[in-house]
């Protein structure tokens, strides 16, 4: 794969330190709890794999919102359902209009405020990173939240890098951006202490809204030569699979034994859930199974730890709020409300790298 540390759109300052084999956090405080998140990871946390020797370290930069954004939904009990559940929530006050990330415990309804100016939250299968995509003005791209100690690094300094997504060994990261002078969509990955395009017969794969599956396949969103969908392909882009057949397919989610995904999709005229093979054995696509029929939009689909449910957002009844349901689509309930919207235009960013709710995430850990 040809090494991607594209010419045409420079790197900005912040980002000429990629993280080395241990990096050396820069501490960024929540802007709210001091509550630690209980999630355990399942193993010790890893760091990145160096490829090179590197004596550089991440660039220190202090987060902090200007103000400090307050959950407006009083704790509730949850339904039993287990684990937290990491959420984007715009905040439209004239003196912010950004993106936070919360955090909610299932089993008391506790919230925080996790990070601020950020949204696409994306957990590390051991639960012990949390990467996402920054939306401070100074350290735009995508960041890295050390759980068990509070800190966060810069991984990603490309600030169109978005929609970031973990290897099975927590090691690496692949994202899609357009970098590039063209614009296009472009799917890159992490490897160690570099960037690299991912690459199918030498050329780009021009897909968006990546995610790796536990069995090392990256499933994502491509139109190649009409052939709309999702795809399924080996981090080097050989074994390419097309997994369903519609251009409004996205936001895909892959179970945590890898033979399914739920994804989000507009082909029956509103945004609704669907779950499909992540396998595909004969010459023609398998039809999807749809899970939810509400008039509301319904989208954003993440599984729990033990993949018995899916969450999803939805703004059924007008109001934003997380809903899960068991993984044949049974058993429908709201979780919690998200005690903002979803979606709204962020300050001091340019139109074309805002791209609305249905390219945010959920991510759901122990």
């Amino acid at each position: 794969a040809t090494i991607a540390r594209p010419t045409a759109t420079p790197l900005p300052p912040t980002a000429t330190s990629q993280p080395t084999l241990t990096p050396t956090p820069s501490f960024t405080p929540s802007p709210t709890a001091t509550r630690k998140p209980t999630a355990t990871p399942k193993s010790d946390t890893p760091t990145p794999e160096a490829t090179e020797t590197s004596t550089s370290t991440p660039t220190p930069t202090r987060v902090v919102p200007r103000t400090a954004p307050s959950a407006s939904v009083q704790p509730t009990a949850m339904p039993s359902i287990s684990g937290q559940i990491y959420f984007p929530v715009y905040d439209p006050n004239p003196d912010r209009r950004t993106f936070d990330i919360y955090v909610v415990d299932l089993a008391s309804g506790e919230r925080e405020v996790m990070l601020g100016q950020a949204s696409q939250p994306a957990l590390s299968p051991n639960g012990g990173r949390l990467a996402y995509r920054s939306w401070d003005i100074d350290s735009r791209g995508i960041r890295v939240r050390e759980l068990t100690e509070e800190n966060t690094w810069e991984w990603i300094g490309y600030h169109e890098a978005e929609h970031p997504g973990w290897s099975p060994d927590n090691q690496n990261l692949v994202f899609s951006s357009q970098q590039e002078a063209d614009r296009n969509w472009r799917l890159y990955r992490t490897r160690g202490l570099m960037i690299e395009r991912v690459e199918r017969e030498g050329g780009d794969i021009y897909g968006r809204v990546p995610t790796w599956s536990i069995d090392g396949r990256i499933i994502y969103w491509e139109c190649p030569m009409g052939g709309c969908g999702l795809h399924a392909t080996q981090p080097d882009g050989t074994g390419l699979v097309r997994l369903t057949g519609n251009e409004h397919d996205t936001a895909p989610a892959v179970s945590p034994d890898g033979s399914q995904i739920a994804f989000m999709s507009s082909r029956d005229n509103n945004w609704e859930i669907y779950v499909v093979s992540s396998y595909r054995t004969g010459p023609d696509l398998v039809e999807p199974r749809r899970l939810t029929t509400n008039g509301a939009r319904d989208g954003l689909p993440v599984w729990s730890p033990n993949g018995q449910w899916i969450a999803f957002a939805s703004d059924r009844g007008g109001i934003w709020a997380v809903w899960a349901m068991r993984s044949d689509g049974s058993g429908k309930q709201k979780l919690f409300e998200l005690g903002g919207p979803l979606m709204g235009e962020v300050a001091n960013v340019p139109p074309a790298e805002q791209h609305g709710w249905t390219w945010e995430a959920l991510a759901w850990g122990e």
